[in-house]
């Protein structure tokens, strides 16, 4: 008696179906609260669809010309099948890590001399998320089909024959169809703001996801930077002069400010410690669990600081990297390159190079190696310092590839002390750099009922707490004449049922991702600054300014907003373009807002206000503007 029901082509019919329900799927976000979907019009759907169906029907061509038994066809798709599902699944991880999907021009971080370590961070993070059943939804349609396979009748040929006339005219018509959606795709991102940095979901949304990053790799292959125009030139510089006039108009307010405020040029004369801190977020301030607090140095720092608590990270997909890019050139990634491979160069304006003018020492130093994002020769080339500390010039020991921050900020401090005149030092801590897994040198604590990584992560950061608190206590003697910034650089990537055992209750998914890209920033000098909370929404790229016109350093036209003065602003991230205001959050894909709901005409305003800044920034990038 057959059992199996199945005729071969309804099997190549239901491998179509099933792929193509896998890239909406993984497209529309339902499952990835850290992805920031598109809104899928009929035009969106139908080229989509047909950017899709193009390519897995050429894969079916392939298999009906190169195979000659049924059998092997069906096992050909069944493979394929679990190739496009696992590729789904990693789209899934890289958006829920980064807020966006994976794009080839990604590849180059494998430049760096320690970035396959992390190949096990990110498939810690997989298996973390598989925990999850809904992230099990794109291993669904791999299931399906071998159910389907084992109800195929393998002993039966297709009805109808595929000769070689045929397949070229049917080769030539998906050809089409995928050609046909690319079109769409570059056109309609044509009319968009990102159109110099298209965003791999909206890609993905418009040509169909696995017709896009074929396109993507194509691109990828070939890409090349251009010139700057003229046109593109004026269009720069008209922007940023008229935003940044001595006397200007607010786009936001309509109100007239003026550039110079109480602050102007008060540190003037005065050291800046800049650090960065590695992944730490603002869910970690004043943090207690199971009676444990935190982070109580940094806390204590906070108290006696002018502390943002509606600060934003800027980093684009280099992460780290591109949070010291957006500090030390108040620019943003495009979201899309890795900013440090892609848009380096020795004329950047750079705050060390406002205070080389000055006659101060600049230095920066992390504890990871030099080369890791070519920082050995970045940070002087683009950014100015004049010298440059990596690991090998401190001692002490290695937690997962880097020196430890004791180490690190002990030594440092030690340099700081040894300095005669004014100084500017750039400090960019690591030993709280994923991934979070148990190590000698770091105390455990019982938080609870919390999960493995929360458990981990919370380990790191009272652990990055204790060095702060050694490294401020040890440079006490010169802290009247210093101002102190610190800021976290991106998010901890945890995930919606991490922060839930942090918090006890459950939460929405908007509310992960206001609260995955907010990060401290706080200044500290307690003679110029009495202790103060400030509710403005402001970001990474605000640091420049504010620190230029704080330190009386020569004025540079920027795209960021003074945090010291009363100026409305807003703040973007390159990877969700979720745009950031006091009191609401504009989510640019869909043009939704969430924290506050406000009318479409607000929507357009705002949206349009953006645009532009966007546009600039990219544009600034792409063209090498200050080359």
């Amino acid at each position: 008696m057959k059992r199996r029901i199945i005729y071969p082509e309804l099997f190549y019919l239901i491998f179509i179906v099933l792929n193509l329900i896998n890239a909406f799927v993984i497209t529309s976000g339902i499952f990835h609260p850290n992805i920031s979907p598109y809104k899928m019009d009929i035009l969106s759907l139908m080229f989509s669809t047909l950017g899709n169906i193009g390519v897995l029907s050429l894969i079916v061509i392939f298999s009906l010309v190169v195979f000659k038994s049924t059998k092997k066809r069906l096992n050909f798709l069944v493979i394929i099948t679990f190739v496009l599902s696992a590729f789904c699944i990693f789209l899934a991880v890289f958006g829920n890590i980064f807020g966006l999907f994976f794009d080839f021009q990604q590849l180059k971080s494998f430049n760096n001399p320690s970035e396959g370590v992390f190949i096990l961070y990110y498939l810690t993070y997989a298996l973390h998320m598989l925990t999850d059943i809904s992230q099990f939804a794109h291993l669904i349609p791999f299931i399906l089909i071998i159910i389907v396979r084992l109800l195929t009748d393998t002993s039966l040929e297709p009805k109808f024959k595929l000769h070689r006339l045929q397949a070229g005219a049917l080769t030539f018509v998906n050809f089409l169809f995928m050609a046909m959606a690319i079109m769409f795709t570059l056109t309609k991102v044509s009319m968009t703001p990102y159109k110099d940095a298209i965003n791999p979901i909206f890609g993905s949304t418009n040509a169909g996801l696995y017709n896009y990053y074929i396109y993507d790799l194509l691109d990828y292959l070939v890409e090349d930077n251009e010139p700057i125009s003229l046109e593109d030139h004026v269009l720069i510089t008209e922007f940023l002069n008229k935003k940044n006039g001595n006397e200007h108009i607010n786009p936001i307010d309509g109100k007239t400010y003026q550039k110079e405020n109480e602050y102007t040029g008060l540190a003037e004369g005065m050291n800046l410690i800049a650090i960065q801190l590695e992944s730490f977020t603002s869910l970690l301030i004043d943090l207690e669990v199971n009676g444990i607090e935190i982070t109580p140095n940094i806390n204590q720092i906070v108290k006696k600081s002018r502390y943002y608590d509606n600060f934003y990270s800027t980093s684009g997909i280099g992460n780290t990297s591109d949070a010291e890019f957006s500090f030390n050139t108040g620019l943003y990634g495009n979201g899309r390159n890795l900013t440090i491979f892609d848009y380096v160069g020795d004329n950047y304006p750079t705050i060390a190079r406002g205070f080389n003018k000055k006659g101060y020492d600049t230095f920066s130093l992390n504890g990871d190696e030099g080369e890791f994002y070519n920082r050995y020769i970045e940070h002087q080339r683009t950014f100015g310092y004049n010298r440059y500390y990596d690991c090998r010039h401190f001692e002490g020991e290695y937690v997962h590839g880097f020196i430890n921050d004791y180490d690190l900020l002990d030594q440092t401090a030690d340099m700081i002390l040894a300095e005669e005149g004014p100084f500017f030092n750039f400090i960019i801590t690591s030993t709280s750099h994923s991934p979070y897994m148990p190590h000698p040198s770091i105390p455990q604590y019982d938080y609870g009922k919390v999960s493995n990584l929360v458990q981990n992560f919370l380990d790191y950061m009272i652990y990055l707490d204790e060095c702060i608190g050694a490294f401020m206590k040890k440079i006490e003697p010169i802290l009247d004449n210093t101002v102190v910034i610190f800021y976290g650089d991106h998010s901890s990537s945890l995930f919606k049922k991490d922060l839930e055992t942090i918090w006890g209750r459950s939460i929405k998914k908007y509310e992960l991702r206001y609260q995955m890209q907010k990060v401290p920033f706080f200044i500290y000098n307690e003679k110029l600054f009495e202790p103060a909370v400030d509710n403005t929404a402001h970001g990474t790229v605000d640091i420049f300014p504010t620190m230029v016109n704080l330190f009386g350093l020569d004025p540079v036209p920027t795209l960021g907003f003074d945090m010291l003065g009363d100026e409305a602003g807003f703040v973007y991230s390159p990877r969700t373009y979720d745009i950031f205001f006091d009191d609401f959050t504009l989510a640019a894909p869909s043009k939704t807002t969430y924290r506050k709901e406000i009318s479409k005409e607000e929507i357009d305003k705002y949206y349009q206000i953006w645009s532009e800044y966007i546009k600039i920034n990219n544009l600034i990038l792409k063209t090498g503007y200050y080359d």
